[in-house]
């Protein structure tokens, strides 16, 4: 978030099972400033990008654990946040399989990576074959980290 600008960067990192990057993008938001709205919008546009590139099973991660409590739950413990989360509950129902997952800092890294530069996008920037050398060593790190501690 970038609350001189009153802006945040929505990234959206979308893997196979394999856990190679299919498609990185950096949409910049305005008018967000807070938190929970930004995280609940980082998952519904990631929702609308999958939706239209015709993408059938989905596992969304996010590193807010509250959000996605929110999303799985329908708890109304974020009032502000309501029909933002009813829409994405909503967008969540047109795929056939489309799951909820929480993930620690490490398992967000590469979505980390891809917002400090995010200061720099006016509007959407996406990789869809390649993304920036940054971002693929975050994805060796990972990949190293996963393997080496066994955490995959």
């Amino acid at each position: 978030m970038f609350y001189d600008q009153k802006k945040a960067a929505v990234e959206i990192i979308l893997g196979d099972f394999d856990g190679d990057v299919v498609l990185a993008a950096s949409k910049m938001e305005d008018d967000v400033v807070d938190p929970p709205t930004f995280e609940i919008l980082t998952m519904f546009r990631g929702l609308q990008l999958c939706a239209n590139m015709g993408i059938q099973n989905i596992i969304l991660e996010n590193d807010c654990l509250h959000m996605v409590f929110e999303v799985q739950h329908c708890s109304t413990a974020f009032v502000s946040q309501r029909v933002p989360i009813q829409e994405t509950r909503r967008l969540m129902q047109m795929f056939p399989t489309c799951t909820t997952h929480h993930v620690d800092r490490l398992g967000n890294e590469v979505a980390y990576r891809l917002a400090r530069d995010a200061r720099n996008v006016e509007d959407i920037e996406m990789w869809l074959e390649g993304v920036p050398t940054h971002i693929s060593q975050a994805i060796y790190l990972i990949n190293t980290l996963c393997n080496v501690f066994g955490l995959i």
